[in-house]
């Protein structure tokens, strides 16, 4: 009996630390998972009004949860991504693609509950789309 009862005592010593770690990896995709769904709305928007054509423009509502949010546009291929923020870190990118389409304005924080305008439109170099809150 005092065998089982140290060889019980040994597998969950070695598994807690394991478990442990498993949960906080949860907690943490379980944490983004409202602010991925607003991001799915926001890359529908930019798609709809890159195929709409120049001068489409697509209005979205989104809801961002508190300390977090959504952040597109910007250099460097940040324009061809949309980045979800949580306590000023990057938790997912995501490409927008299908269609590749850049964002063409500077880099834009969206957070909160928020009306998004998302513009087809050309910059002189290549086509796009803006977004304006």
């Amino acid at each position: 009996m005092p065998i089982k009862l140290a060889v019980a005592v040994l597998v969950i010593a070695t598994m807690t630390p394991v478990i442990v770690d498993m949960v906080d990896d949860a907690e943490d995709s379980l944490s983004t998972i409202d602010t991925e769904s607003e991001a799915r709305k926001i890359m529908e928007a930019v798609s709809d009004a890159f195929f709409g054509g120049y001068g489409c423009t697509v209005s979205v509502n989104v809801s961002i949860p508190t300390g977090e949010s959504i952040v597109l546009g910007g250099s460097s291929g940040n324009e061809y991504s949309l980045r979800i923020m949580a306590n000023g870190e990057v938790k997912k990118k995501i490409m927008l693609e299908r269609p590749g389409v850049p964002v063409l304005n500077d880099e834009i924080e969206i957070s909160g509950d928020t009306v998004l305008k998302v513009i087809s439109c050309w910059d002189g170099d290549r086509s796009g789309v803006r977004v304006e809150t």
